[in-house]
């Protein structure tokens, strides 16, 4: 195995450790190869070395026994955003792993990665983690998507590993507490496979070897394998010397394409309906209502960026008011979104490149701490994507606990938490809060079919709503924070899919759902926390998907649905005034709909 080392004098060393699987003091002398090589020397795969000088970063190649002479000089610069860099201060906080890629510790405390196409001689940038600009002051790779970086705080020095996968964007692992007691090094280096050579702080300045065990989370064996390695060197190997077979990585789920899924609608700062949904082309579209006094008169737009979406899209406004949306492809299950340039205006060009590599549908909530998305993958996981500090990215995706989850998931925001409810593989009903960046635990309700729709009612108790083996709609509402554990049904209609529902500004709820007859139906409470009344038809055309309901600001509310044909139909509820022997009898006002299908 290959490891350099970068004098004072600039010259560079070459030496061979021959073990570096088992950590056996085994070398094969040194060569000189260069000169020129400080202050700051950094080695990456397949013999690339790197050099970062008034900011430029310059690459070169060593063919193992010569260098290449790229366009017939000794390198090529590669980028120009690196002032800083060649700093003794931050020689600890860049490291490459065994692709290639760049993981860097920031002055403003985020953890980026960083990715270099050759084709384009462009870069990819993305954030992987932020926090206290002092929390870590050494970071290291040690594979594909693996590194360490060390809190000097904790423990003498705490490790902690992490694994990223670039392609689905997913954080693997975060923050996984992998050892203490790592101050004794003054830096370390790896080639790959999870095997750290640390560089001791001692007066013979020692050379320690450890290997890292995926199984059971340690590191095992600490040997000295050599002296002499001074302060003043830049030391790294090769970082894709070293390969670990049959390491675990996710894999793309073969996703279904599901044109009659449910449409979502957002209202935006403008007070228009914005509505968004998956045609029969795989397109993603918005319809956007065209003036305030007229909720039926809408203007389509199909984006064009890319033609295999698929299912439910999720979408929310902003902290700023800029409306973006989601949707998962039946092509390569890769969430992908678009995102609007100023608020209420046009969309920015191309897509938002999501990965997640899910099964389920992307589920979009607007949280106090910007938006969070929501997902479950082909293996029952749930996966949590959060918006960047500035609220001007993402975070990449992160596994939260609990498996067995089926794609019916629904999320909705209840003050500074959010809410979660899921049907499982064994087919209970669950629901859990995440709040403070932690999901809680998962409670069991009982047996239900499809998705569940959740509420949230004023003292910030949940209800649920599901379409039980019955074909009725059944549901449970939250007293003092526990559920009863019993189902009530809704009436006796037979229905189809799964209902939808909100609390109105009066505290009673409001409830749709598709009948085995194709048409939605809708019910509602007379008192809140009453009984439903009897369940009528809202219109009398056939419905080809599920309603989805939501509330607006100004106390009204709305349901939605699509035919056959993608027409969309909107009807609009609110209180109207009630006679007197109806408010004496029912002490309620009845709601009234207004609405039917929208027109361009």
């Amino acid at each position: 195995m290959s490891v350099f080392a970068a004098l004072p004098d600039g010259s560079l060393r070459l030496y061979n450790h021959e073990e570096p699987e088992t950590g056996i003091a085994s070398w094969s002398g040194w060569s000189h190869i260069g000169n020129g090589w400080y202050p700051h020397t950094l080695i990456g795969p397949n013999g690339l070395l790197y050099q970062i000088i008034d900011g430029d970063l310059y690459r070169f190649r060593w063919t193992g026994s010569d260098w290449e002479r790229p366009g017939g000089g000794w390198s090529e610069k590669i980028d120009t955003e690196w002032t800083g860099w060649d700093t003794p201060a931050y020689r600890k906080r860049l490291t490459i792993d065994s692709r290639g890629d760049f993981y860097s510790l920031h002055s403003n405390g985020v953890l980026s990665w960083q990715r270099y196409d050759e084709t384009t001689k462009t870069w990819t940038r993305r954030v992987l983690e932020q926090g206290n600009p002092d929390r870590y002051d050494l970071i290291v790779a040690a594979g594909d998507g693996v590194f360490f970086v060390r809190d000097p705080g904790q423990d003498n020095g705490a490790l902690y590993r992490h694994k990223y996968h670039p392609e689905s964007q997913r954080l693997i692992q975060q923050k996984h507490y992998a050892g203490y007691g790592w101050n004794m090094h003054r830096a370390l280096f790896s080639p790959g496979a999870g095997i750290i050579y640390g560089r001791e702080e001692s007066s013979d300045d020692k050379l320690r070897w450890y290997r890292y065990d995926e199984v059971d989370g340690t590191f095992h064996g600490s040997q000295q394998i050599d002296w002499g390695w001074r302060a003043d060197w830049q030391v790294g190997a090769m970082t894709d010397a070293c390969t670990l077979l049959g390491a675990p990585a996710p894999s793309r789920p073969a996703v279904p394409a599901r044109y009659d899924a449910a449409t979502t609608a957002v209202p935006g700062t403008d007070g228009l309906m914005n509505y968004f949904y998956v045609n029969s082309q795989g397109g993603l579209v918005h319809a956007k209502q065209r003036r305030i006094d007229d909720p039926l008169l809408i203007d389509y737009q199909s984006f064009p960026d890319h033609h295999r979406f698929t299912g439910t899209p999720g979408a929310a406004a902003r902290a700023d008011g800029r409306l973006e949306v989601l949707a998962n492809s039946s092509d390569d299950a890769d969430v992908r979104g678009k995102l609007q340039a100023v608020k209420n205006g046009p969309w920015e060009a191309g897509v938002k490149q999501h990965a997640g590599w899910l099964l389920g549908d992307p589920v979009m909530v607007a949280t106090a701490n910007g938006s969070a998305v929501f997902g479950v993958d082909h293996a029952g996981a749930l996966w949590l994507r959060p918006q960047t500090q500035d609220l001007l990215g993402y975070l990449p995706w992160r596994q939260l606990h609990g498996t067995g989850l089926t794609t019916d998931i629904t999320a909705t925001r209840n003050g500074s938490a959010v809410d979660i409810a899921a049907r499982f593989t064994d087919g209970s009903m669950r629901v859990a809060r995440f709040a403070n960046g932690t999901l809680g635990p998962w409670r069991a309700l009982g047996d239900g079919l499809g998705k569940p729709t959740l509420v949230v009612h004023q003292d910030g108790g949940l209800q649920i709503f599901t379409r039980r083996a019955d074909g009725r709609v059944h549901t449970q509402r939250e007293t003092t924070g526990t559920f009863p554990g019993a189902w009530s049904p809704v009436g006796d209609l037979i229905t189809t899919g799964s209902p939808a529902a909100v609390v109105t500004d009066r505290g009673m709820v409001e409830l749709a759902a598709r009948g085995a007859d194709n048409l939605v139906h809708v019910t509602g409470q007379s008192t809140p926390a009453g009984p439903f009344r009897q369940w009528t038809v809202q219109d009398f055309n056939d419905a080809a998907t599920d309603p989805t309901a939501l509330t607006r600001t100004d106390g009204t509310w709305m349901i939605t649905w699509r035919d056959a044909q993608n027409i969309i139909y909107t009807y609009n509820g609110s209180y109207g005034t009630a006679s007197t022997s109806d408010t004496q009898a029912n002490n309620a006002l009845k709601p009234e709909y207004q609405g039917g299908p929208m027109r361009s």
